[in-house]
């Protein structure tokens, strides 16, 4: 049965309190899969350590599902997709860099080789400029900013942003000349991904176009998880890994680097769609969200992005600073406790003023339109 169409058949008020949790938990997952590396911690977090990528894969597809039904159901303009993508993403990643580059100055000042062994630090102010581009992981250059290894899938996100305001702003004579143009500019791994990302928008238009009973998305919601379960049950990413990386040899491993686990992230990326496309369907059957669970889960994910680009180099310089020992209890509590708290005050200079980026995005829109357009004869 086809919907209404209004934008509430989609992003009811219990899907849009899901999505929020699923953002958060996907960051906290990330966060532990390196809160597990055995210079932080004695072993207790190691079954999360092969969740990181996994989680990735879940903003992958949120991205898609999300930022979909936001351009499809608000006025639809170039500049208002620009001005609002690059409010929420230079509103932590701009600061994520500047955090970067002190966390490592002063741990590289206290213990230098822990640092230099593991991370290049070449050529800093071009690999500041590149990463402030998003340029950082196209075709197979590969350029990690110092010790934040969480920023290469932000190249990704903007490669996908890009691609997908092509594809629906451009002029229509030229929206797949530009759109090959843009597939030429970001390259090979970073293309491998993008069906993962764009399975979330399919996911957005299925939702929009059929209305499922409760009893289909109870089906939907509860397969997929079954799925997940499986699929880790079984050991299937890991038998996917093992024959893709043989048939790409070294080389192409170390060529393809995060895209590398393209098979495992293509089966994921599924199973999260269906996932989603079934809490549409039983979101549209809840009437209300309690305030008391729906308040702390909306607060939360207002520092999802925080989470995500600080905690690994804040990990790191804070574990040097303590003389951290992984083997004590109290020691692992101090580290993870401080760098959740240096996150979450972070957060609220940044993240949570992600308005104020828009202002100052919207007013150099300004000064950029009235310093090019011609004078008036």
């Amino acid at each position: 049965m086809l919907v209404k169409g209004d934008e509430w058949s989609v992003m009811s008020p219990a899907l849009s309190i899901y999505l929020d949790l699923v953002r958060f938990a996907a960051a906290f997952i990330v966060f532990l899969s390196h809160a597990a590396f055995s210079n932080y911690s004695s072993g207790w977090l190691s079954g999360f350590s092969e969740y990181g990528p996994q989680a990735v894969m879940v903003f992958f597809v949120l991205s898609g599902f999300v930022i979909t039904y936001v351009t499809d159901t608000r006025t639809p303009s170039t500049r208002r997709f620009i001005t609002d993508r690059a409010a929420r993403i230079y509103s932590v990643a701009l600061p994520a860099l500047l955090v970067t580059c002190i966390a490592d100055k002063i741990g590289m000042t206290l213990d230098p080789q822990l640092y230099y062994c593991c991370i290049d630090y070449g050529n800093p102010i071009l690999d500041i400029a590149v990463s402030s581009l998003f340029l950082n992981e196209i075709w197979f250059y590969g350029l990690q900013p110092f010790s934040n290894g969480p920023y290469w899938s932000i190249s990704y996100e903007v490669a996908y942003y890009v691609l997908f305001a092509v594809l629906l702003f451009a002029p229509t004579r030229w929206r797949f000349p530009m759109a090959g143009l843009t597939c030429l500019v970001i390259g090979p791994p970073i293309l491998l991904l993008a069906p993962v990302w764009f399975i979330g928008v399919g996911a957005y238009y299925i939702t929009r176009s059929i209305d499922g009973s409760l009893g289909f998305g109870l089906l939907l919601f509860a397969g997929s998880i079954v799925a997940f379960l499986m699929l880790d049950v079984f050991d299937i990413p890991q038998s996917l890994q093992t024959w893709t990386d043989a048939r790409l040899g070294e080389t192409g491993v170390a060529m393809l680097r995060q895209s590398r686990f393209v098979l495992t992230d293509y089966l994921l990326g599924l199973v999260v769609a269906c996932n989603f496309v079934g809490a549409v369907m039983i979101g549209r059957n809840i009437q209300r969200v309690p305030e008391w669970l729906g308040r702390p889960i909306r607060y939360m994910a207002g520092f999802t992005f925080s989470l995500y680009l600080y905690h690994l180099p804040l990990l790191l310089v804070f574990s040097v600073v303590l003389d951290h020992d992984p083997a004590s209890a109290f020691d692992q509590a101090i580290l993870y406790t401080l760098t959740l708290v240096t996150v979450w005050l972070l957060g609220l200079f940044t993240e949570q003023k992600k308005d104020v980026f828009r202002e100052v995005i919207d007013r150099a829109w300004n000064v950029v339109t009235r310093t090019l357009r011609p004078p008036a004869l």
